[in-house]
């Protein structure tokens, strides 16, 4: 469990101790019109990763695939901690991206070692970690900048050893089944050969070249260009042709097996709980940034700091107070879902003028976003047909939680 939950908060942190950063960070090693892939790196990675992470663990065992990831994470931390310009720092961010698809991950792992009845407030344990990563980044992330000599660099640093503790506590504390207790001895490479190597190769490419091209339009090249196009239409065809494949050729090992997509239960959830990670990811860019232009007035960075802490630390809340309620979440998640679109259409009633009407709405919103967020990614595991494909399922729901925030932080510098 201290395994789960430090790796979850290294890899949460991974993209919230930037977030509010990034212009700093632009200042001191830029500036880059690439900047904005410094975050984008980090989502599209652990999308990709989620999926592939979560069948592969069902299939091979999880052990070492869990204890790689959070190597890959340590080292991805140790290149962001010493990049000398952008594109390396997205380089790191990238390798960073790909160890937080192990690390958030959690879902399926802590799941499997608790009884059914006691998987939200085990849910609830794993977000205690993102107290500090999540609620509190915003602070820890300026007080780096503005009160250490080490600057933005000292976030790297703390992500350095974090994820070497992590990483030792995998390796020697995490037994979970190996290959053999699954398939019986002698069957790596009948299984292994059967693989959905195919359509690991379609998602793989579709989800990159479609989110390169939307984060090219309007930037680096115009919408019209053919850089743009190309890579929007050759992706978008490459996963409709994934989930064809996947539904219509009978594969013995598929990456994403056809009677999930059948499963309203467990399609409903998912898609509630990719947009309420949306929400998350981009008030992690937005909020800091309306704090600091617009409220900002007399006070010092500090003060900007702490306040962009709200709407961070408003999901954890949310998350806290789901995860003692398990009963009727069917009837649940949907008065919280609205209640919380509510109050964030509320924010549009916000000026210059009217910094605690922002700071209650943007808490409460996210409270409310929060509570939704626990509810669907614990009914997730739970709602699926077969127990044994709980890495593979919930894999898949992570993995189009992060391709949806991700399409979403694409509009955030519009907004």
């Amino acid at each position: 469990m201290f395994a789960i939950g430090s790796a979850f908060g290294c890899g949460v942190a991974g993209f919230t101790f930037a977030a509010p950063i990034l212009a700093y960070i632009n200042a001191d090693i830029g500036p880059d019109p690439n900047l904005i892939w410094v975050a984008l790196s980090y989502l599209l990675t652990s999308s990709i990763g989620l999926i592939i992470v979560g069948r592969l663990t069902d299939i091979f065992g999880r052990r070492w695939f869990f204890i790689i990831g959070n190597v890959i994470a340590t080292l991805g931390s140790i290149v962001c901690a010493t990049a000398p310009s952008i594109p390396v720092l997205i380089a790191g961010e990238t390798l960073v991206g790909v160890g937080a698809s192990v690390q958030l991950s959690y879902a399926f792992v802590v799941s499997e070692i608790v009884p059914m009845k006691w998987r939200f407030l085990a849910q609830g344990y794993v977000f205690l970690w993102g107290i500090p990563s999540s609620g509190f980044a915003p602070a820890i992330s300026y007080a780096f900048v503005f009160q250490t000599k080490v600057g933005w660099r000292g976030v790297y640093y703390l992500l350095i050893a974090v994820n070497a503790a992590s990483t030792l506590a995998w390796f020697f504390f995490y037994k979970p089944p190996t290959f053999a207790m699954k398939h019986g001895r002698g069957r790596m490479m009948e299984v292994s050969k059967h693989f959905d190597y195919i359509g690991t190769v379609m998602v793989t490419l579709g989800l990159l070249l479609f989110l390169m091209g939307m984060s090219w339009g309007g930037t680096l090249h115009p919408w019209k260009s053919a850089h743009t196009l190309s890579a929007i239409i050759i992706g978008a065809i490459l996963l409709i042709a994934f989930f064809l494949y996947e539904i219509f050729v009978p594969l013995r090992e598929p990456l994403l097996p056809s009677h999930l997509f059948r499963n309203r239960g467990w399609n409903v959830s998912v898609i509630l709980w990719s947009l309420g990670a949306s929400t998350y990811y981009a008030l992690a860019i937005l909020w800091p940034s309306m704090v600091a232009t617009l409220y900002r007035g007399n006070h010092g960075y500090m003060w900007v700091g702490w306040v962009s802490c709200l709407s961070n630390c408003g999901i954890l809340f949310g998350e806290y107070i789901g995860a003692w309620f398990k009963r009727r979440t069917y009837i649940q998640i949907p008065i919280v879902f609205l209640i919380g679109s509510v109050l964030l259409a509320a924010m549009a009633a916000c000026g210059p003028d009217s910094v605690v009407l922002a700071c209650v709405l943007a808490f409460l919103a996210t409270t409310f976003i929060g509570y939704n967020e626990i509810l669907n990614s614990t009914v997730a595991t739970i709602c699926i047909d077969d127990q044994r494909e709980i890495g593979t399922a919930t894999g898949a729901g992570g993995s189009a939680r992060s391709f949806i925030s991700t399409v979403c932080l694409l509009f955030t510098p519009w907004c």
